[in-house]
């Protein structure tokens, strides 16, 4: 079963309440659309168990804990078949929390049903679990607050801009597009594009084509952002860098191959093909598990 897209979220300094506060979010959203009938939250929060709600569908559930409870994880499977294809998708939410922090990952995952080679087709998406937990909780990385709405950017803003571009230590990709000349606005709905993106990269639109110069000035041509293009930063960009490794949609291509509307989905898939293989595992639950002993059982 390979993973098609994954999304951490660092939920801050070791908290049980904003551990506690993370599970019930992600269960409560996975319960309201999976269909699982006469289950309540309270139920998928402690121990482990399994439901088989309707058609196909099936959520698993599991808490563990060490003795002394600094270590936790909670994990929820949802299993559903799809239409026209033998397989099923398979959204797994685990929320940890150990001594360096708490966190939450969504992954997604293909998982065959039948043995068949032909080519699986499916619309890769990003669940609404992960805006649902960027709503209710904390998340910050690199430096900013992660929600699904993309940053304005003018003159003022563009040397933040740079120095986010350029950190060393940056975690996700930067999606920078460029306003068109003629209507000083960009040729993708940057809206959308940040919705989908949401937990995977920071989305910003320069709203002044000013700006763009400032930007060019700064980081160089090759390296620049205008006239209406779309640029990916890849963490690690150096100014001194391969510019052709960080992709550039320029603007005709986005204007007369229709790319504009497709691109968000395409920034998607690019980005969500490098996050799968990209979340570590954290063998939290191996720690806690040895920690517990051979004859450990969830936790209630």
């Amino acid at each position: 079963m390979a993973d098609t897209y994954a999304c951490w979220l660092p939920l801050g300094h070791p908290s049980r309440s904003t551990f506690d506060r993370a599970v019930h979010v992600a269960a409560g959203w996975i319960l309201e659309h999976s269909g699982v009938q006469n289950t309540d939250v309270a139920d998928v929060l402690v121990g482990s168990g399994e439901r088989e709600p309707q058609d196909g569908h099936r959520i698993r559930w599991q808490l563990l804990a060490d003795p002394v409870g600094r270590q936790r994880l909670w994990s929820l499977a949802w299993h559903r078949p799809l239409e026209e294809e033998e397989g099923r998708w398979r959204l797994r939410t685990e929320v940890g929390l150990e001594r360096t922090g708490s966190w939450a990952s969504v992954r997604i995952a293909f998982q065959p049903t039948a043995y068949r080679l032909r080519p699986v087709t499916f619309d890769l998406f990003r669940p609404g679990l992960v805006p649902t937990l960027l709503g209710e909780l904390d998340v910050s990385v690199d430096g900013r607050r992660l929600t699904i709405d993309p940053s304005t950017v003018g003159r003022d803003g563009i040397s933040g801009l740079i120095a986010l571009v350029e950190r060393r230590d940056r975690i996700l990709p930067v999606i920078v597009a460029s306003p068109d000349p003629a209507t000083r606005r960009p040729l993708i709905d940057v809206i959308r594009t940040s919705s989908v993106l949401a937990g995977l990269a920071h989305v910003f639109a320069i709203d002044d084509p000013q700006a763009t110069f400032d930007l060019t000035h700064a980081v160089g041509k090759h390296h620049s952002v205008f006239l209406g293009a779309v640029r990916l930063y890849w963490p690690g960009w150096e100014r001194s860098g391969d510019p052709f490794a960080h992709p550039l949609w320029l603007a005709d291509t986005l204007r007369t191959e229709g790319l504009g509307s497709r691109l968000p989905n395409e920034l998607l898939r690019m980005i969500a093909s490098v996050a799968a293989m990209r979340v570590p595992e954290t063998y939290l639950g191996a720690r806690i598990l040895d920690a517990l002993g051979s004859d450990a059982t969830p936790t209630s």
